[in-house]
């Protein structure tokens, strides 16, 4: 063979494996490059990074981020770009110092090396046109379809870009006050069609104050994958900390199935 035909033969190889790099490998390789901080309430600290997860529990780690700049958002509206510094919980300072007042409201932080997006949703009250699927969840872990909520929440948006609208809902009868409850129940759960995925799942005997009451803390797609992770907390009657779940839509493609997992949790 002639050393023409193998340099023709070579450059046909490196344009065959760029033109791969482009179409299968680029988004890949810079994916595994990703890297986020998260500040989740008072706290929670979750690192994202080479499409791994973990957390950040002691102060020294917590000292490393004081006084950088992160992205705020408190529920789900972005207040802007700070500095923070945690003294008991977290505060807010412009790069001159000047302190930012929030509302007392959830707060999410990141510190990131790519895009975040943070969802703007609405939160509603539960009403007679959910019936359905609420009756479904209590009857699914024996449960009177009459019973009494202390939270009945919705919200209602397309999580998996499939321009389908899927359905979060929040039931509760922790913290009862108006009456007593022998069984103290906590879903939130996930409505997609004909499908029902469960997230957060509690069921146990009235124990005074053992309950624990979910919410959406915020709804953030972390890889840019056009699906988004659901934060759900969930506060404690005691002093207890407040629990922080990080669900992600996860794809069985062996069983063609999909399910909402557990991430990374602050417990």
């Amino acid at each position: 063979m002639r050393k023409g035909t193998y340099i023709v033969l070579i450059v046909i190889l490196i344009v065959f494996l760029g033109a791969m790099y482009l179409l299968f490998g680029k988004d890949n390789i810079s994916k595994d490059r990703y890297s986020t901080t998260f500040i989740i309430g008072d706290k929670t600290i979750w690192n994202y990074s080479s499409r791994s997860w973990g957390t950040l529990q002691n102060y020294k780690n917590i000292g490393e981020i004081n006084w950088k700049k992160f992205t705020v958002y408190e529920d789900n509206k972005k207040l802007g770009n700070y500095l923070v510094w945690y003294d008991d919980k977290w505060y807010f300072f412009t790069d001159s110092k000047e302190a930012v007042m929030t509302n007392g409201g959830k707060i999410l932080a990141y510190n990131s090396n790519h895009p975040i997006k943070v969802a703007d949703f609405k939160e509603e009250v539960v009403d007679s046109s959910d019936k359905d699927i609420v009756d479904f969840v209590l009857s699914d872990h024996d449960l009177s379809t009459s019973s009494k909520f202390t939270v009945s929440k919705k919200i209602t948006m397309d999580l998996d870009n499939d321009e389908e609208q899927e359905t979060i809902y929040c039931l509760s009868n922790a913290f009862a006050t108006e009456f007593i409850p022998d069984t103290v129940f906590s879903y939130v759960v996930v409505k997609d069609g004909t499908n029902v995925y469960y997230l957060y799942e509690s069921t146990e005997d009235n124990k005074g104050t053992n309950s624990c009451r979910p919410f959406i803390h915020h709804i953030i797609d972390v890889n840019n994958d056009n699906k988004y992770e659901i934060i759900v907390s969930c506060g404690y009657y005691s002093a207890e900390q407040q629990l922080d779940m990080l669900y992600q839509l996860e794809e069985d493609k062996e069983n063609n199935t999909t399910s909402y997992k557990i991430a990374i949790s602050n417990q």
